[in-house]
């Protein structure tokens, strides 16, 4: 995969207590050009015409790639000139504005994370922008997954006893099936987290709670 980064480091619109880059430094949801895209597209033009390949290009980095209001041109360029795949790995904060859930149907393959059940475990685990609530979040997943037609993974990250009782378990799972993803998967901290209070779930109780999901969920 070749990485494309689209906002300066810890820049989101999230402060997710499991960040393995630690805290963010930049907490928002304005959408601006954080990086200049025809800088990204020169660089890109520069990539290929070296003749590089690769499997996707995706869309990720040190911050979340929606928040750059550019991110749509990138796709665009990348499928005006290549055949390779586009990849958005985002937290699906902002899908319930109009114009990030339409640039983000462009990509092939979407990853969003799920990983809470409500508005205090949104506080608690996100630390998201104070312009983001629970119940418009999880609308705008669920608009953009009826609008996508390519594949959609669902990442969820789980912390021992924060959101991994039967009725958290339950309710996760609920929203992500209400997301028709291709494909569920499991991660914990096995990466430093940026808050030392962050504990991992064994390998044991994964598997096991992989059958809560639908379609059963991979352990990453």
């Amino acid at each position: 995969s070749l990485g494309i980064d689209l906002t300066p480091f810890k820049t989101c619109s999230y402060d997710c207590i499991f960040c393995q880059l630690g805290r963010t430094t930049n907490k928002t949801s304005e959408r601006r050009e954080y990086v200049p895209v025809q800088e990204v597209i020169d660089e890109l033009t520069a990539w290929f015409q070296s003749g590089s390949e690769a499997d996707f290009i995706t869309l990720a980095g040190s911050g979340e790639p929606t928040i750059n209001s550019g991110f749509g041109r990138v796709i665009d360029y990348i499928h005006s000139v290549s055949k390779i795949p586009v990849a958005l790995l985002t937290n699906g904060s902002l899908l319930f504005h109009p114009e990030v859930c339409q640039q983000a149907t462009k990509a092939d393959l979407v990853k969003v994370s799920m990983s809470v059940f409500d508005q205090a475990s949104l506080e608690q685990i996100n630390r998201p922008a104070d312009s983001i609530a629970f119940e418009a979040m999880i609308a705008g997943q669920q608009a953009f997954r009826t609008n996508f037609k390519g594949k959609l993974w669902v990442e969820v990250f789980l912390i021992q006893d924060m959101n991994t009782s039967p009725e958290a378990i339950a309710r996760i799972a609920q929203l992500v099936k209400s997301l028709r993803a291709d494909k569920v998967q499991l991660n914990t901290a096995v990466r430093p987290p940026c808050e030392s209070y962050v504990q991992a779930v064994g390998k044991k109780s994964l598997d096991e709670l992989a059958e809560y999901f639908t379609p059963k969920a991979e352990v990453i």
